[in-house]
């Protein structure tokens, strides 16, 4: 399954990225449902399960806080994940 990080703009999800990327994880630039996004500027990273406890650890050091934090259920439906 994947997981969805929602940022408040663009800049911060590419900021987010990149941290992300160099430090070995791969995440995927994607528009998130406006209802997930809380606003059109929104803009979220996907990737998979496993990567998402040491992704968050790497933005909270980096103070890059998200606005969500979503995992996709079997049933295709984005649900608040738990950390």
């Amino acid at each position: 399954m994947s997981c969805l990080i929602v940022f408040h703009s663009l800049t911060h999800a590419q900021n987010a990225a990149g941290i992300l990327r160099r430090n070995g994880i791969s995440a995927v630039m994607v528009k998130p449902p406006t209802s997930l996004g809380r606003g059109s500027c929104a803009h979220g990273l996907l990737l998979g399960n496993a990567y998402l406890p040491r992704a968050m650890e790497l933005l909270k050091k980096t103070s890059k806080k998200p606005l969500g934090i979503y995992e996709k259920t079997r049933d295709n439906i984005w649900k608040e994940a738990a950390l």
